[in-house]
């Protein structure tokens, strides 16, 4: 089943180049991460085949809970996957069992060092993570992965998901916004997000690193609402081969979604994968940029709206008329 947004329901009167170039630099970045993470994963069942010794054997055992090549595999991926290895050994020998020949404080110190002693020996000609340099780690306050990492993702379903959303969104927005405004409020939201996540990160357990465009699609989206909430936001339905293609106003559609999330963040224990965060504050931040920057902007996107749409002019003419 597919139930997805595809665009504003709105005649635009140039090509959103902008937003187009956005979403293939989002298609392009993340083919280079699947590429480089089939070679690590290659790289990494490579090494495991011969490095599975009887030594090894022990410590995967205590720290992972089982032996072979599968338990080697995982444990090398996960610490080359992690923007920070030294920070992840230390955290696999904390949650390691205890050996009961050794204190509690040799015993981690042998598990580290022999850990540490194969993942070296990984690492000496493994290729790098590109996925793990591209995210954004909120306790780094790294200006150079907030960037990178919006525009980077963490599957094709991420990516692809992401993109259909912001065009429906976006495309509309860059007319309003125009050439000098739209990147602009772009970067604002790259930024704004990952920052508001990154002083989140001072009351959450181990946040998470963070990819993918959904901070600025939300934001988009709280924008456009704020220009145009009328506007319907065509949808397409697909159910085997029921083909259904709808518009719903875009006020709704961001009530929904935002609503959704801003519930889901507030009541669930643990975040889980999806940054919920960055989605509650990039539409908090795009709605807020409207009223503080475009405030007379938009009487004039309104007032063009209307004079375009037979519909909601003669609406707002029955509007008048009621008032006098």
């Amino acid at each position: 089943m597919i139930f997805i947004p595809y665009k504003a329901d709105i005649e635009l009167n140039r090509i959103p180049f902008l937003t187009i170039g956005i979403s293939i630099a989002c298609l392009v970045i993340y083919y280079f991460q699947y590429t480089n993470e089939t070679r690590v994963i290659e790289s990494v069942v490579e090494y495991c085949e011969s490095a599975v010794d009887q030594g090894f054997k022990f410590v995967l055992d205590k720290s992972a809970g089982y032996t072979g090549e599968g338990a080697c595999i995982d444990l090398i991926y996960g610490i080359h996957r992690s923007t920070n290895s030294e920070v992840m050994l230390t955290q696999i020998v904390d949650n390691a069992d205890h050996i009961e020949v050794f204190s509690e404080a040799d015993g981690k110190q042998y598990l580290r060092q022999l850990l540490q002693e194969k993942y070296n020996n990984y690492a000496y000609y493994a290729p790098a993570d590109l996925s793990a340099n591209l995210m954004y780690e909120p306790t780094t306050w790294d200006p150079f992965t907030m960037l990178t990492s919006t525009f980077a993702h963490g599957s094709w379903d991420h990516v692809l998901g992401n993109i259909f959303f912001f065009f429906a969104f976006s495309a509309t927005l860059e007319i309003i916004l125009g050439f000098l405004w739209y990147p602009l409020v772009i970067l604002a939201l790259a930024f704004g997000t990952n920052v508001l996540y990154s002083l989140y990160a001072y009351v959450q357990t181990d946040p998470l690193p963070t990819l993918g465009l959904s901070g600025v699609v939300m934001g988009v989206m709280g924008m456009l609402v704020f220009f145009l909430p009328k506007v319907k936001i065509r949808f397409l339905f697909w159910l085997i081969l029921i083909v259904w293609r709808f518009g719903i106003p875009a006020w709704l559609v961001a009530l929904w979604y935002i609503g959704f999330d801003t519930y889901h963040l507030f009541t669930r224990d643990e975040m889980g994968p999806i940054n919920l965060v960055v989605h509650v504050t990039g539409a908090t931040i795009g709605y807020g940029l409207g009223v503080l920057f475009f405030r007379d902007m938009r009487d004039e996107v309104v007032a063009e709206y209307i004079e375009s749409h037979p519909e909601e002019k003669r609406k707002a003419y029955r509007r008048q008329r009621r008032r006098r």
